[in-house]
């Protein structure tokens, strides 16, 4: 009895370990495949030999754990080094003698116990690239590790590829371009993940821990990966260096390729417009692509805030994403949008999207200097101006490198307690000029589109007293748009004459300024057919106000490049501090004027007889005349609303042959704005006007002869009547004597119509003829004729 008691308790302590062993087994889902940190070569992991000589970790045999190939192994293309931590890594040498300029070396990868319907492969790696006197050591050359079914590298899946110039090196993960450069003397961590979930593999790549691409699909199925992985290769290709003396070219530490058991990973979206966007116009729909398959979205797993609604949700063609659009949407105001998404038989997961609808305006900069310091004071914790410029560029800061570190530009309290941008001159850090510039939005694309009139407002003073010289013999303030190569100024303060002046967008007309007085100026540019007209005002604290530029054609360059704001603000070698130039606050943004969606006779040749045109607004068409304007001397009669946006235009005097201009100055927005757009159209020429004559050329006493030659250039029974009057006065005051009518029933092909009259004296007279396609209608063939 008691040795069975003993037994039973062995075969419950044995299915105990056993269970252990399963469960711990389960849980460890990570399997190392190939792992070297260079730490174990050499006289007790030291990278040298007995010879303190550094080694070269190829070998010419594969025995299954080790670096390897044939000539890499007898050369000097690749050593152990190490840094003065004490940390050792793999170096790529250009070799002169024996010379080495390409080097492909292998190291077999591990064989795979985890069997799961999902997993993920992850290739880690530290990459520095040398610098050698002025430019990369590894300038010209070219990099590839990879996963490959043979040692020399053939059917390779790339993982690392790098091509360097003289001072940077571009970076592609997993066969896709990073779009990042590498710089010389800096230790890069890569990472490649490789997740096969249901059959499909998804890219994930990072550099420094930042993502490059996530989850991207790929082409590569299981078994395909299953085929390239059987060796890690690294190749070097240094032929085309300018260089050919030996010297370190790459530097590679902490190579880890692994594989996890994982669920199934995160959808990631991919937004358009980007979530925290400002978004102008209400009707357009957000796209959101997930980059693999998706259950279908409807307006049921869609929902808005602030009062906003879910006007459709459409499918892409792909099944891989969808897009919104919205209704109710109000100007100003902040949304959060939630999405439930999930891939076919999955769970669903949830998504955030954020946007701002601003209406009619796209803000680039604004900033009147409130937002700085504690409560928006401008002052820190210990009661001193803060600078606002940032040694950093990005969106929403003032920039400048040099002028960071600096105190040239400070906010201050004015006596109201008000925050101002005060620019001043330094002797202690020696500051003589401030610039600084605000980047754009990133998604400007408003900037040269031809339906955005663009406003700058700003606010300053030019101080001048006790602390202050203002701008006086070569001091200047200047605000621009400008990117690398290109500065548009939008105006320039100066001194000439004794006084200060301002002028606006290089136009030689000025306004005069004067010191310790506070000013604001607003310029509005207009696009007119890819030219640039432009108002700029000038007002002062006392609300007098003075138009400088009255739609004045200005030049600007290649507005749609402009990337910053800039303010450029110089004065002169001072030994004390003094201010030079108050700004009080600057915006710039665009502002959308009403849109033309659509108009039935934009370029279109019209008949005689259609006198009427549809138009249609992405706002409310007006039905006063005066909206709408015409030239060439017709005129619109009627203005009749179809629908809210959509307006039918009647249009009296149309002539024959002639090409019209219809505008729309009276359709405006809630800021005030003119639609811009314009529809040019033409009437058909159905009768040409070949000659016009009077005999003698002038009118005589006695019997005057008119002719007009015609001609049919259709196949139609055409009528012709000309209609002269013969006047007596001047232009402005004068009396008809005579009306004279003939009529040609048909005109030919080559044909004339003929009127004469007599005069008893031809002093004070002259005559006016017009030739119309019949006498009910009276629709003009040509223009009016005087003689």
């Amino acid at each position: 009895m008691m040795y069975k008691k003993i037994f039973l308790q062995l075969i419950i302590i044995l299915c105990m370990h056993v269970f252990l062993c399963f469960y711990v087994s389960a849980e460890e889902t990570s399997e190392i495949l190939l792992e070297d940190n260079f730490e174990s070569y050499g006289v007790e992991g030291s990278g040298v030999d007995e010879d303190r000589k550094a080694i070269n970790p190829v070998k010419a045999e594969n025995d299954g754990s080790c670096w390897f190939n044939l000539e890499a192994s007898s050369k000097r293309g690749t050593i152990i080094r190490s840094e003065t931590t004490g940390n050792h890594y793999l170096s790529l040498w250009r070799q002169t003698k024996p010379e080495v300029i390409l080097t492909s070396i292998a190291k077999a990868v591990g064989q795979e116990h985890i069997v799961a319907k999902n997993k993920e492969y992850t290739f880690a790696v530290r990459l520095n690239l040398p610098k050698h006197e002025s430019s990369l050591a590894s300038e010209g050359c070219s990099y590839k590790l990879a996963l490959s079914e043979a040692a020399d590298a053939s059917n390779a899946l790339p993982l690392v590829v790098i091509n360097s110039d003289k001072d940077t090196a571009t970076i592609s993960l997993g066969g896709t371009d990073t779009g990042k450069r590498l710089l010389p003397e800096r230790w890069y961590e890569l990472k490649v993940v490789i997740a096969l979930v249901n059959g499909k593999a998804y890219l994930s790549t990072y550099i420094d821990s930042e993502p490059c691409v996530e989850y991207r699909e790929m082409s590569l199925s299981e078994n395909e990966l299953e085929v390239v992985r059987k060796y890690l290769t690294v190749e070097a290709n240094l032929q085309e260096m300018p260089d050919e003396r030996s010297k370190e070219t790459i530097r590679i530490d902490d190579i880890n390729f692994k594989v996890d058991e994982i669920a199934a990973p995160p959808l990631v979206a991919t937004f358009s417009p980007a979530t925290g966007s400002m978004v102008t116009d209400s009707s357009a729909p957000v796209s959101v692509d997930f980059g693999s398959e998706i259950e279908n979205v409807t307006e049921q797993h869609v929902t808005i805030s602030n009062a906003g609604k879910i006007e459709s949700v459409k499918m892409n063609e792909t099944c891989t994403g969808f897009e919104v659009r919205f209704a109710g949407l109000k100007e100003g105001t902040l949304y959060n949008v939630g999405f439930s998404v999930a891939r076919p038989g999955e769970n669903m997961q949830d998504f955030t999207y954020i946007f701002t609808y601003t209406g009619n305006r796209e803000r680039y900069v604004f900033d009147w200097f409130d937002s700085y310091g504690i409560d928006g004071s401008g002052l820190d914790e210990n009661g001193k101006g803060i600078n606002p410029i940032s040694a950093t560029e990005s969106y929403g800061i003032w920039y400048d490198k040099e002028a960071a570190s600096k105190r040239g530009a400070v906010i201050l309290q004015n006596e109201y307690k008000i925050p101002e941008l005060v620019f001043c001159l330094q002797s202690q850090n020696k500051v003589i000029r401030t610039q600084m510039s605000s980047l754009l939005k990133s998604d400007a694309s408003a900037l040269g589109v031809p339906n955005g009139v663009y406003e700058l407002n700003a606010g300053f003073m030019i101080p001048y007293g006790s602390d202050a010289v203002g701008l006086r013999g070569d001091c200047y303030a200047k605000v621009g748009l400008g990117n690398e190569s290109t500065v548009n100024n939008l105006f320039c303060i100066d001194y000439a004459d004794g006084k200060n002046r301002i002028s606006f967008l290089g136009s030689e007309k000025t306004a005069d300024l004067n010191e310790n007085r506070a000013y604001y100026v607003k310029i509005i540019i207009y696009p007119e057919n890819g030219k640039y007209t432009a108002d700029a005002f000038v007002a002062n604290e006392f609300n007098e106000t003075v138009q400088v530029l009255n739609r004045e054609p200005v030049q600007i360059n290649e507005l749609a490049q402009m990337k910053r704001l800039m303010i450029d603000v110089n004065g002169y070698d001072s030994e004390k501090f003094a201010k030079l130039f108050i700004l009080k606050g600057i915006d710039f943004q665009c502002c959308f004027t009403p849109k033309l969606l659509w108009c039935d006779a934009s370029g279109k040749t019209l008949t005689m007889d259609n006198n009427t045109i549809i138009a249609e607004f992405d706002t409310p068409a007006p039905e006063e005349l005066n909206c709408y304007s015409i030239d060439n001397g017709a005129q619109v009669v009627k203005a009749e609303r179809l629908n809210e946006n959509k307006i039918k235009l009647t249009i009296e005097g149309l002539k024959n042959s002639e090409r019209y201009v219809l505008s729309f100055p009276g359709v405006k927005n809630d800021d005030g704005y003119s639609c811009l757009n314009s529809v040019m159209f033409e009437v058909e020429n159905k009768i040409e006007v070949t000659d016009i004559t009077l005999g003698n050329s002038m009118l005589v006493s006695g019997e005057n002869k008119f002719s007009v030659k015609l001609k049919n250039t259709t196949d139609e029974q055409l009528t012709a009547v000309l209609v002269l009057l013969v006047c007596y006065g001047k232009d402005s005051e004068y009396e008809i004597e005579q009306i004279v009518t003939r009529k040609k029933e048909s005109v030919s092909g080559d044909d004339s119509i003929h009127a004469s009259f007599e005069l008893e004296t031809a002093e004070n007279r002259f005559i006016k003829a017009f030739l119309l396609d019949n006498i009910t209608d009276m629709r003009p063939i040509y223009g009016e004729i005087r003689y």
